[in-house]
């Protein structure tokens, strides 16, 4: 999906550029480098994506997916955590945030409270259920269900 908005972005910027040239050279090379600086945030954004964090310390844990998601909260909110199938983690649901997307999750964690989930744009939004991958479910889940746990650990997705 990311490289179709790339390419959209491409195509239609030389398209318009070729279009504006003849009337305006300014006009027409500051739309282009503004395209260009939409491939890069593009590029830096999907690269960010790929870098999906849980740490969970003695006291609290955080997951963090790029620049796209940040969730704190305290290690006591959580309610169970379990590996996620496909009966587990529904569509679309109030209270519920598949970080995974556009992949499958791996890990369902079930809170007591709401928690709130900081998101792209300054957005923000109180999820109950969050969904992620993470590559070591075992260890993971470990970490995340074991309250005397003292040392903080770290899982890392895919």
């Amino acid at each position: 999906m990311t490289v179709g908005i790339a390419m959209v972005v491409a195509i239609e910027g030389l398209a318009i550029h070729l279009w504006i040239a003849p009337r305006s050279q300014g006009v027409a090379w500051t739309i282009t480098i503004l395209n260009v600086a939409a491939l890069v945030y593009i590029w830096r954004e999907y690269q960010a994506g790929q870098h999906m964090a849980l740490r969970v310390g003695a006291h609290d844990v955080e997951v963090s997916v790029g620049k796209r998601m940040l969730c704190r909260f305290p290690r006591a909110a959580i309610g169970s955590a379990e590996v996620a199938t496909w009966r587990s983690v529904p569509e679309v649901s109030n209270g519920f945030l598949d970080s995974a997307k556009p992949l499958d999750p791996t890990i369902l964690i079930l809170l007591r409270e709401p928690v709130n989930v900081q998101l792209s744009l300054g957005l923000s939004r109180q999820v109950t259920r969050l969904a992620l991958r993470v590559q070591d479910v075992e260890a993971a889940l470990a970490a995340l269900r074991d309250p005397e746990r003292r040392e903080g650990s770290s899982a890392t997705s895919l």
